[in-house]
């Protein structure tokens, strides 16, 4: 056997339903490509699984960060929905003309 090459084995318990569901997904990859086939899950798992678990993370927080906010709206008084949200029909500008001519003569 080349040094350059690694041999390993695996033992699948048909009995338990997800060996049983690999076995048979493996075996509709050719014979010749089940090493990349292989490779490539393992390397998906490890490089998936922290991105999936920074992914949850950022979620978790942002989530709580969210409920942590409208708690604190409640508590002051204030209740925001969509009911009570205005949006301006005005036309002037939220710049007025003075701020944008001195923000131009600096």
């Amino acid at each position: 056997m080349d040094k350059d090459k690694k041999r390993f084995s695996i033992r699948i318990d048909l009995r338990r339903e997800k060996d049983a569901i690999a076995w048979d997904l493996l075996n509709e990859v050719p014979c010749g490509e089940r090493s990349a086939f292989v490779i490539d899950a393992i390397l998906e798992k490890v490089i998936a699984n922290p991105l999936q678990s920074t992914l949850k993370y950022m979620k978790e927080s942002i989530e709580n960060k969210i409920d942590a906010l409208s708690k604190t709206i409640e508590t002051n008084g204030v209740q925001i929905t969509s009911e009570n949200i205005q949006t301006s029909t005005s036309k002037e500008p939220i710049i007025s003309n003075e701020v944008l001519d001195f923000m131009k003569s600096l």
